[in-house]
This record gives C-alpha cells, structure tokens and sequence, in this order.
C-alpha cells in the first residue's frame, strides 16, 4: 500500500452516478435511520466525530465549479493517512455488524484531482476506470 490510494466503499450503488457508496454516506444512513443497537450509538458517534475533527470535507467534487455541476469525484485516502484508514476499518467493521458489505479498492491513480488536503484527495476517475 505504500503508494496507493485507498477508497473503501460498500456494495451498494448510487443511484445518479452508479458509484459504489462510500463507507460516510453508509454510516450517516445508518445513524439517521436509527439501526445501531443503544451500545453502538457512542461507537458510531465518537467515530463520525472524529472525522469530523481530523479530515475536511472535500470542497469539490466536480470538475466545473458551477454550483450545479454533476459531482462525479471519488474521495480517496493518502498512503500516508495511516490513522485515517485504520479508524476507517474500526467503522467498516461497524457497519459490517448491521449487514453493510464493504471492500477496499486501491490505485496509484485515481484519476483527476480536482481537490487535495494532507489526508485526502477527490478525484474523477479516468474513463478506463470503473472504481
């Protein structure tokens, strides 16, 4: 992995893009639809809570800045976002728990970078791809 990116998604597709759904949007669902047990609740909050501290939120995710752009940006993680990718697992393994399938997928190149912090990048992919 030394100089791959990481993305973990789950098996389900989204429906726009026909993505597969990042690990975020599946635990968000999975707390706003209530499904963890009363025992995971602070599990799932202090994990969330962390990434909210500890990694921005992307500011692009289409290639246009147009406001109504289509976003087709994939977040991957940096090589080096060693404790990013290790909470990632903890909060995988969390959903994997409540039924939610989940893989990890790396590249070298995850296509066109249109945003870039110290952990992450957004990327569209390149069209001989299909992450």
């Amino acid at each position: 992995m030394a100089d791959k990116f990481v993305r973990f998604v789950t098996h389900q597709k989204d429906g726009v893009t026909g993505q597969l759904v990042g690990f975020f949007r599946a635990a968000y669902a999975l707390r706003r639809e209530n499904r963890v047990q009363a025992h995971e609740v602070e599990e799932l909050n202090e994990l969330l809570s962390w990434f909210d501290d500890y990694l921005d939120a992307p500011t692009r995710f289409a290639r246009s800045k147009n406001k109504h752009a289509h976003e087709k940006a994939l977040s991957w993680f940096k090589p080096e976002a060693d404790e990013h990718i290790d909470r990632a697992r903890v909060l995988l393994a969390l959903l994997g728990r409540h039924g939610v399938m989940s893989e990890m997928l790396t590249t070298a190149k995850p296509g066109m970078i249109i945003y870039e912090d110290d952990w992450q990048v957004a990327a569209i992919p390149f069209k001989d791809k299909d992450f």
